[in-house]
C-alpha cells in the first residue's frame, strides 16, 4: 500500500503529545499512587527516563525504514510467515487497546456526567467520531491537533492555577522513607506501561512525517511534554487530595476540579477537566483505530484502509461492551497483566525487529 499523506514534524509531535496524555490524564494517579503513595512523583520521573529510552528504540527502528510502517517492515525483517505473525500480534494489540480506551471513555461519561444515559449510546456517539476521524486521514488528524493544542494548554494552565490555593505540601512527606524503593519502582512500572509502552502504535504514523530528522525530534519532544502534563497531574492529586484520598478516588484529577472553590464564586469547574480529557483521549483513540485499520489493510495487501473502518468500527463497538463489565474490572486486569502484555508487543517485538535488522544489515 502506497501512503501519500504527509504531516509536518510539529504535527507529529502534537499527536505524540495527545497520545501520551490520552486516557492517562485522568486515570494515571489512581494507578501510581496506590503503589508509591506520596512518592508517586518520584515514580513518574523514573518512568519518564524509561519512556525516553523507549522512544529512542522506536526512533531507531522507524528511521531504518523511513517509508514503511512497523507492520510493513516486520515482513521485510522476519520474512513472510514470522513477519505476518508479528504484524498480526501488533494489529490485535492496537485493536484491543482501542476497545479498552473506548470503554473507559464510555464509563467515565456515564459515571460522572450522564448517569441516566445508556453506555451504548455514549459509545456509539464517540465511535462515530473515531471512525470519521480515521477515515479523514492522518493529514486531517494532524491539522486538527494544531488547532486544539492551544485550547488544551490554556485549559490546563487554568486548571493548575485554580488548584494552587488547595496545595498542602505536607501531603508530600515523608519522601522515600514512607514507602520504600520497591513501592516507588512498582509505581514507575504502572506509568511505563500506561502510556509509554502503548506508543509503539505511533510507528504506524512515523512514515507520514515529511522529515525523518524532525520526526525523531518530535517523537521525543511530544513524549516529554505529555509526560510533564501527567507528572503535574499526579503531583496535583497528592498535593490537593493526599495519597490516601487519591487512592480512594477512581478519577482523582476530576475530583480536584469538582472541589475547586475560589471565594465561593468560582467553583465546580470539572467541565475544564472533562474537555481536556475528551480532547486527549479522542486523539489517542483515533490513532489506535487508524493504526489498527492501516495495519490490517497492509497485511491483506489492500490499496486503502478506509473500507475496513466500518466493519472494524462495528467489531470495536461489540468488543468494548463485552470485554468487561465495568471500568474497575478493566483497572484490575491492567494492573495484573497490563505490563507483561504490553512489554511483549511494545518492547520485545520492536527490539527483536531492530536487532534482526542490524544482524541482516537491512
Amino acid at each position: 500500500m502506497k501512503n501519500t499523506e504527509r504531516i509536518a514534524g510539529r504535527q507529529f509531535g502534537l499527536l505524540v503529545f495527545f497520545f501520551t496524555v490520552g486516557n492517562s490524564f485522568i486515570l494515571l494517579p489512581t494507578y501510581i499512587v496506590p503503589e508509591a503513595k506520596q512518592d508517586a512523583w518520584i515514580s513518574s520521573l523514573i518512568a519518564i527516563v524509561i519512556g525516553w529510552l523507549l522512544v529512542l528504540l522506536y526512533n531507531s527502528l522507524g528511521s531504518k525504514f523511513p517509508a514503511r510502517t512497523i507492520t510493513e517492515y516486520s515482513e521485510i525483517i522476519l520474512g513472510n510467515w514470522f513477519g505476518k505473525l508479528a504484524a498480526l500480534v501488533l494489529f490485535i494489540c492496537f485493536f484491543l487497546l482501542a476497545a479498552i480506551v473506548l470503554r473507559v471513555l464510555g464509563d467515565f461519561v456515564v459515571i460522572q456526567l450522564m448517569p441516566e444515559t445508556p453506555i451504548d449510546s455514549i459509545v456509539i456517539l464517540f465511535l462515530v467520531i473515531v471512525v470519521l476521524g480515521a477515515r479523514a486521514g492522518i493529514e486531517t488528524i494532524g491539522r486538527t491537533a494544531e488547532i486544539l493544542f492551544p485550547v488544551f494548554i490554556i485549559l490546563f494552565i487554568s486548571f493548575f492555577m485554580l488548584s494552587t490555593p488547595s496545595f498542602d505540601f505536607k501531603n508530600m512527606q515523608p519522601i522515600v522513607t514512607g514507602t520504600g524503593v520497591n513501592s516507588i519502582l512498582r509505581g514507575a512500572i504502572q506509568f511505563i506501561h500506561f502510556p509509554f509502552l502503548e506508543m509503539v502504535a505511533l510507528l504506524m504514523v512515523f512514515p507520514n512525517v515529511n522529515s525523518k530528522k524532525s520526526a525523531k525530534r518530535a517523537f521525543h519532544n511530544g513524549m516529554l511534554l505529555g509526560s510533564f502534563v501527567l507528572l503535574t497531574v499526579t503531583t496535583l492529586s497528592i498535593l490537593v487530595l493526599g495519597a490516601e484520598a487519591t487512592t480512594e478516588h477512581f478519577y482523582p484529577s476530576f475530583t480536584i476540579a469538582k472541589e475547586i472553590n475560589i471565594a465561593g464564586f468560582l467553583q465546580r469547574i470539572e467541565a475544564i477537566m472533562a474537555i481536556m480529557w475528551f480532547i486527549s483521549i479522542l486523539y489517542k483513540l483515533i490513532l489506535l483505530f487508524y493504526g489498527s485499520a492501516l495495519s490490517l489493510a497492509q497485511m491483506m495487501k489492500l490499496r486503502d484502509y478506509r473500507p475496513l473502518t466500518y466493519p472494524l468500527g462495528l467489531i470495536l463497538y461489540i468488543l468494548c461492551l463485552t470485554e468487561s463489565s465495568n471500568v474497575m474490572e478493566i483497572k484490575h486486569i491492567m494492573i495484573l497483566i497490563g505490563f507483561p502484555f504490553k512489554i511483549t508487543f511494545a518492547f520485545l517485538i520492536p527490539l527483536l525487529l531492530l536487532i534482526t535488522a542490524k544482524l541482516r544489515k537491512l
